[in-house]
């Protein structure tokens, strides 16, 4: 939720999709890209050398989270709190350079800030609407996303298991984990490094439209998963299925984080609540059923 706010903060809420999918998902892709080198040929390598030493096979683990005390030390550094995309525009006022989406901004005065760059809020409409209308459209945005979650978790623990008991049948127990990596990996870094593009699409339609548009295309992506012959075909279909999945979870975020400038860090937490709670119920359903 921080990061996700962080980004917020610096995006206009006209790309802000495009922005959560670049700043984070883009570079997750190329962090895939990397860490792959580095476990798989590990995982692979004692796989068979050295079966039974489990903490040498795992051992990436160690480096993940090493890799994660350098770049959270480093983000600590380099980041810069407070230049915002509010500060941001109001520097181009002072050079008569303001967007067109930025007409309704006014000063707000602060007196702490830097005097060369002024704070700008939105002016309130005069013509609110209805707390009970807001608060209907944020329970029915807030039953979409645990929905979303359960029916995404419904049917993602059975795909591995579809894959290794239809599609891997001839192959030896200690083959068939580095065939599901192998088949996984592709998706897992093209479906964040494309999730920019997408994004920027979802930015440009309407949200009705987009949510229709997700929901369709992955409902036939997963009914085609079930026919593949191969696990190439598998894996080919499986990364159309990922792209989907991933630009739609930023679609999301981009939403929420339209909900409250102010409580932006609770609505993306909410956010993450319910949709693990969606993830708890979906197994639930899917394996009674």
């Amino acid at each position: 939720p921080p990061f996700f706010s962080l980004i917020s903060e610096k995006s206009s809420k006209d790309n802000r999709t495009q922005a959560l999918a670049t700043g984070r998902g883009k570079m997750i892709g190329y962090g895939f890209l990397m860490g792959a080198f580095i476990s798989i040929p590990i995982f692979a390598l004692v796989s068979f050398i050295m079966p039974n030493n489990i903490p040498l096979m795992y051992s990436p683990l160690l480096i993940f989270a090493i890799i994660n005390l350098i770049a959270g030390h480093s983000f600590y550094l380099k980041v810069d709190e407070n230049l915002t995309y509010e500060k941001y525009n109001a520097s181009l006022e002072d050079d008569n350079l303001v967007p067109n989406n930025t007409k309704d901004c006014i000063d707000v005065g602060d007196d702490k800030a830097d005097p060369k760059i002024k704070i700008v809020g939105t002016k309130e409409n005069n013509r609110k609407q209805p707390k009970r209308m807001f608060y209907i459209g944020f329970s029915s945005l807030i039953v979409a996303i645990m929905l979303t979650s359960m029916t995404g978790t419904m049917y993602s623990p059975f795909i591995s298991a579809y894959l290794i008991e239809n599609l891997l049948p001839g192959f030896s127990e200690r083959v068939i984990p580095i065939i599901v990596m192998i088949v996984y990996f592709p998706a897992q870094v093209l479906s964040q490094l494309v999730a920019s593009k997408l994004g920027k699409l979802f930015d440009r339609i309407a949200p009705s439209r987009s949510v229709a548009f997700i929901g369709v295309f992955k409902a036939v992506l997963i009914w085609l998963l079930i026919y593949t012959f191969t696990p190439i075909d598998f894996a080919v279909i499986l990364i159309f299925l990922y792209i989907i999945l991933e630009s739609s979870s930023y679609f999301i975020q981009a939403i929420m984080s339209r909900v409250s400038i102010k409580h932006r860090g609770k609505m993306f937490g909410l956010n993450i609540w319910i949709d693990q709670l969606g993830r708890v119920i979906g197994p639930i359903i899917g394996g009674f059923l």
